[in-house]
C-alpha cells in the first residue's frame, strides 16, 4: 500500500502497484457483473419453466464464477426438472462443498438420490438435513423426515417408512 502518502510522493513502483490493483478490482467487478447477468437470465428462464435455457445459463454462470452456491443449487434444481439426475447430483455436491451446513442442499441432494432409487444415499442426505434442521427449526426437520418416509414407501420398505414418518410427527 501507499502508507498514507500523497500521489506525488509515490515511487514509480508504488504507483504501478496501485494502478494494477485498481485494474484488477475493475476486472473482478466486470466478471461478477457478467456472471450475474447470465445468472439472472437463468433465473428468468427457470421461472418461465424453460429449463433447457435455464440449464445453459446456469452452466455458463458456473464457468464465470464457480464459488457461488446459488448457481450450483439452481443448476441442480434445473437438472432435476429435466430429469438429468446424475448431473443434478454433481451440481448439488459442488454446492454442498461450498456450503456444507445448508440443510436444504442436503435435502435436495437426497431427493435426487431418491429419484434414482438410491435409497441408502437418499437416507444419508435426509438424515444430515434433518439433524441440521432440527438444530435451527424442528418443523423443517419434520419435512425432511416426511420425505424420507415417502422415499421408503416408494421402495416398499414400510418398516423404515413408518419409523421416518413417526419422526416427522414428533418433530412437527
Amino acid at each position: 500500500g501507499s502508507g498514507g502518502k500523497l500521489a506525488y510522493e509515490l515511487s514509480e513502483e508504488e504507483l504501478a502497484e496501485l494502478k494494477k490493483a485498481a485494474a484488477e478490482r475493475e476486472k473482478k467487478q466486470k466478471e461478477f457483473g457478467d456472471m450475474k447477468a447470465v445468472f439472472d437470465q437463468g433465473m428468468a428462464a427457470y421461472e418461465a419453466q424453460d429449463y433447457e435455457t435455464a440449464a445453459t445459463a446456469f452452466e455458463e454462470a458456473s464457468t464465470k464464477d464457480d464459488t457461488q452456491t446459488a448457481i450450483w443449487a439452481y443448476l441442480g434444481n434445473t437438472y432435476q426438472k429435466l430429469e438429468r439426475y446424475e448431473d443434478g447430483i454433481k451440481a448439488y455436491q459442488k454446492a454442498i462443498e461450498l456450503d456444507p451446513e445448508d440443510a436444504g442442499l442436503h435435502q435436495n441432494l437426497g431427493n435426487l438420490y431418491a429419484a434414482l432409487n438410491d435409497t441408502e444415499k437418499a437416507k444419508a442426505e435426509y438424515e444430515k438435513a434433518a439433524q441440521m434442521s432440527a438444530a435451527e427449526d424442528p418443523s423443517k426437520a419434520a419435512a425432511t423426515y416426511y420425505n424420507m418416509g415417502v422415499t421408503y414407501i416408494n421402495t416398499g420398505d414400510n418398516e423404515q417408512a413408518a419409523e421416518a414418518l413417526l419422526k416427522a410427527l414428533e418433530a412437527d
